[in-house]
């Protein structure tokens, strides 16, 4: 006569494990000041035409997000946070590629945009009133603020939730979404550039999702590059809608491809494609 067998207890939840309540009330915490920013600036300036890439209250916003969330951590058990700057060959070689995919990006995009007429040639001559060595100067710590938000606490927050690919969609909903200035163009407008987020996100998902060291570095390069190439493409004046329409049909063509690549991967490493990879 056999014994029978022990009854069994479910496994304890691992250190990794965030549930989607927990990470959702992290980025809640985390986009209360950049809405009441953002509005509050509507509020006060209006929706003027200015420089994406200016350092002003709305586009520095996110560090205070960082800051409110990291305050409350010990009440917010679903965050997850990537602040590592190590430098190491890998990290490298990931930076790259992430710079060299915005190049492609706006290669595909400029040459749309001139073969339909959609927008005028690219600039010339790219001093807009500041020396274009000073403006990716100045693009840096935009750069450092936003990803130390969208890649340094949404993205990882959100993954381990949602698995690598339901974390870069939520980051780039998260990302569009709470860029503010697009909207003042309109619905349309704002929706297209919604839609482009999300591309990025997954495609800088699928870059950094198994890097252990390094991932705020490759992405603050990602977004560096990216402010970078749209002042040098974007006309004098933005709100074109058929311009957002290219932007956001090659952003989604690159998270496609990106995703795709990383999922066929995934599959060969018998890993599972959509979750996160085993540590």
């Amino acid at each position: 006569m056999t014994a029978a067998p022990a009854p069994t207890t479910p496994a304890p939840a691992t250190a990794e494990s965030t549930s989607p309540a927990q990470a959702w009330l992290v980025v809640a915490v985390l986009a209360l000041p950049i809405a009441l920013v953002v509005a509050a600036d509507r509020l006060l300036v209006g929706w003027s035409l200015r420089d994406a890439g200016r350092l002003d209250a709305p586009t520095l916003a996110p560090l205070l997000g960082v800051g409110l969330v990291l305050l409350t951590r010990r009440r917010l058990p679903g965050l997850r946070t990537r602040f590592d700057v190590g430098v190491t060959p890998r990290v490298i070689r990931r930076s790259v590629a992430l710079v060299l995919m915005v190049v492609a990006m706006m290669v595909v995009w400029n040459q749309l945009c001139l073969m339909f007429g959609w927008l005028p040639a690219p600039r010339i001559d790219v001093d807009a009133g500041l020396p274009f060595a000073a403006r990716a100067a100045a693009y840096l710590p935009l750069a450092a603020a936003q990803e130390l938000a969208w890649r340094g606490v949404v993205r990882p927050t959100l993954g381990a939730a949602h698995g690598w690919l339901g974390g870069g969609v939520g980051t780039g909903l998260v990302w569009g979404l709470l860029t503010g200035t697009t909207w003042r163009f309109g619905v349309g407008y704002g929706l297209l550039a919604l839609l482009t987020a999300v591309g990025w996100s997954v495609m800088v998902s699928a870059v950094l999702e198994e890097m252990r060291h390094g991932q705020l570095l490759a992405a603050g390069l990602f977004q560096w590059a990216l402010l970078l190439a749209l002042f040098l493409l974007l006309p004098e004046e933005s709100g074109v809608l058929r311009a957002a329409w290219v932007l956001a049909l090659t952003a989604l063509i690159g998270g496609v491809a990106s995703a795709w690549v990383y999922v066929r991967s995934r599959r060969a490493r018998l890993m599972s494609p959509y979750g996160r990879p085993e540590r």
